[in-house]
């Protein structure tokens, strides 16, 4: 059965973590530094004039399971993105 997790995102720093996270990872929040709105929309329209854009794999949401397998094997060599079937 798959663990599920929280995202937290502290554009400005500041990430806490309490003593259950620390022992047990799996079942608290994974937290990410990621900038500031501001920043992160400048990033966004600088890949956007430059024509850049993440590599990318897709699967259609109904083989989902088969994504969520080989990225969990390290078989999945990009971002793994779902599409519409």
């Amino acid at each position: 059965m798959p663990v599920y997790r929280a995202v937290e995102v502290a554009p400005d720093g500041g990430l806490r973590l309490t003593g259950r996270e620390l022992v047990q990872p799996a079942a608290g929040h994974v937290r990410i530094l990621t900038g500031t709105p501001a920043g992160n929309g400048h990033h966004l329209r600088f890949a956007e004039a430059h024509d850049i854009a993440p590599l990318t794999e897709q699967e259609e949401l109904a083989d989902a399971a088969h994504a969520y397998d080989r990225m969990l094997r390290g078989a999945a060599r990009f971002r793994m993105v779902l599409t519409p079937c």
